[in-house]
């Protein structure tokens, strides 16, 4: 088998094989002062230049299977992501400005969409986080302080969204946390995202599964640069 293509095979029969554990939740009360130091940890960097491959999953009407993908981000917000098959064809291109996308489906054209500003329901600048591996910042906005906690919940307001973040236990490094976003006007969830891992290192989400009543992701990075 070429080598090229075992370099591609080695980490998605990994992707495949890994177990995908959830986050062992952290029971304990955290005071407000904890809640801003814990998200501070491992809230967002900004835009920025950033090239990398993954191991991309997806269950969505549009697209299904499991392919290695290449990720490019700009600074000024744009960004592409391409999943291919195994001797690098296109199976998916998605295409960003920063403001809207465009998802390209070669082997299903019916699919195509232009001047989109929501994937699976997630809005651009949330699925464009959470693609980078961040999370947001708690920032105050005027007098509101956008960060409350119950028990050992930690509840955090980003405009019209709540991230509701359960922490993992201090011992479980690799899997800090589970997090549902919810319309801060109340509802139901709009997607549950899990880290599976995050790279202590370079400070973002390696790993990630991302539920929506829409279909699933699911990533792993090979590398970043």
């Amino acid at each position: 088998m070429p080598t090229s293509i075992l370099r591609f095979l080695i980490p998605m029969i990994l992707f495949v094989t890994s177990c995908s554990t959830a986050p062992k939740r952290d029971e304990g009360a955290v005071s407000l002062e904890e809640a801003r130091a814990w998200l501070g940890r491992y809230c967002s960097k900004g835009p920025r230049a950033l090239n990398g491959s993954l191991v991309f999953k997806a269950k969505t009407k549009e697209f299904k299977g499991q392919h290695p993908g290449n990720l490019r981000f700009e600074p000024e917000g744009g960004f592409t992501l391409e999943v291919t098959h195994i001797l690098g064809g296109t199976l998916m291109r998605l295409t960003s400005d920063g403001r809207t996308y465009s998802l390209d489906i070669p082997t299903k054209p019916r699919f195509n969409r232009k001047d989109e500003t929501r994937y699976l329901g997630i809005e651009l600048p949330i699925l464009r986080g959470l693609l980078l591996g961040d999370l947001p910042c708690p920032i105050p906005g005027g007098n509101a302080e956008p960060v409350e906690v119950a028990g050992s919940t930690i509840r955090l307001k980003v405009g019209p969204w709540i991230w509701v973040f359960s922490r993992a236990l201090a011992a479980d490094e690799k899997l800090p946390f589970q997090v549902e976003i919810l319309p801060a006007e109340g509802g139901a969830p709009v997607f549950v995202l899990s880290i599976e891992e995050w790279d202590q290192k370079l400070n973002y989400a390696k790993k990630v599964k991302l539920v929506t009543p829409e279909g699933e992701l699911k990533w792993v990075w090979r590398s970043r640069s």
